[in-house]
């Protein structure tokens, strides 16, 4: 897991933006299968509704829940960790920093559609030029084919 750099060491942050969809959670359960599989990340945090959770600390340990029921969430309709549509700006970027660093939070994982792609680039750009060290993912939640630089979403092979 690596996009040309290094690989870091710390905990991982998973949200879920925008409309709930009938895939979004298993696009939640794929990541954090794929996070599961021995990538050197200690934890694998569930932000509650998305950035607003990060800003309020409100995370929910994912590496320990047993597969049966992430089956059961992957088939389960809606947002499992909640939702938002807070668009961040640079203040509230620096919240979100404030917190990734407190946890040691090098990866984020934001599952949404275009606004939730555009966020994770805002943070993505912020991190960068504030000289935080964290890996930014944008993970689709359905069946878009207009998302920028995507090759296929969910259901659309």
């Amino acid at each position: 897991m690596s996009n040309g750099s290094a690989i870091l060491r710390g905990n991982a942050v998973i949200g879920q933006s925008g409309g709930p969809t009938a895939v979004i959670n298993q696009s939640l359960v794929g990541v954090v299968e794929k996070l599961r599989e021995g990538t050197g990340i200690e934890k694998i945090l569930g932000t509650h509704h998305a950035v607003s959770g990060i800003i309020k600390n409100d995370f929910i340990e994912l590496q320990n829940i047993p597969h049966d029921r992430l089956e059961r969430i992957a088939n389960t309709p809606s947002s499992a960790l909640g939702s938002s549509r807070d668009k961040p700006d640079g203040e509230y970027c620096k919240k979100i920093f404030d917190v990734f660093e407190k946890q040691n939070v090098r990866y984020f994982f934001y599952i949404g559609g275009n606004d939730s792609s555009d966020t994770c680039r805002i943070v993505n750009e912020l991190a960068s030029q504030h000289g935080y060290e964290l890996r930014a993912f944008h993970v689709p939640k359905t069946i878009d084919n207009d998302l920028v630089n995507n090759d296929h979403t969910p259901g659309f092979g």
